[in-house]
């Protein structure tokens, strides 16, 4: 939508769409794909969570299987590895409530980790060193296979092992951090969102998750505050 939308339909528009006033979406998804916006793995896995800055936090990792439909919408998982996995966490409900609170855990020390780095400030140091325990688990996964290409990572068979759901998250995270591009991580200036994102605008300049919603709610905001302005002016 352009900056030149009628300020009614913005409003219409925030009412429809995910907002900081809208109600917490369902607990076990349909992961739709305005979930799946941050530009890479790890933030769109840091977005699971939103509405960071209103108390409290609106949590759609609710449960196991929540985590699991999460990593087949993010296409790390295939429908086969799903089914296991979840039959994994059924049938030993102890396991599946460790892992739940470990990827929450770990979800929690990536989005402070890429929120210091997009304010221009340096990760606390546990935060690194939870991503790195994980890390090196993750990339002991992977082995070197040959293709017609070359050659490429190519994660080995985990099984139903459940903390396997965070080893392509973490593998990139580090990618993420050590690359080009971590120069572009960006916070959502949404009121309440707290979703991040990496800015690939031109000119470095986006502020907004998405402007269909983030992005409208200020617009309509702005609005009307105009509105109230002008109003006490003509009185």
């Amino acid at each position: 939508m352009t900056d030149t939308a009628q300020p009614v339909k913005l409003i219409l528009m925030v009412t429809e769409t995910r907002s900081a006033f809208d109600p917490a979406p369902d607990p076990q998804p349909p992961w739709r794909p305005s979930d799946f916006i941050g530009g890479r793995l790890c933030l769109d896995f840091i977005n699971s969570a939103w509405a960071r800055f209103q108390v409290p936090t609106r949590e759609r990792f609710t449960d196991i299987g929540a985590v699991i439909t999460w990593a087949r919408s993010a296409g790390t998982i295939d429908d086969a590895q799903a089914a296991r996995l979840q039959a994994a966490a059924d049938a030993d409900p102890a396991a599946a409530e460790t892992t739940l609170v470990h990827a929450i855990a770990v979800r929690e020390a990536l989005y402070r980790t890429f929120s210091a780095i997009a304010a221009g400030r340096s990760p606390v140091a546990d935060d690194l060193a939870m991503i790195n325990e994980i890390m090196i688990e993750a990339m002991a996964q992977l082995s070197v296979a040959e293709t017609t290409d070359g050659f490429t990572w190519r994660p080995r068979s985990a099984g139903d092992r459940l903390d396997q759901l965070l080893w392509p998250v973490t593998r990139s995270a580090a990618q993420l951090l050590t690359g080009p591009a971590l120069s572009r991580v960006r916070e959502c200036a949404g009121e309440r969102c707290g979703w991040i994102f990496l800015d690939t605008s031109k000119n470095r300049t986006r502020r907004w998750c998405d402007m269909r919603t983030c992005g409208n709610v200020a617009k309509a905001r702005r609005h009307q505050a105009r509105q109230r302005h002008n109003s006490g002016d003509a009185r």
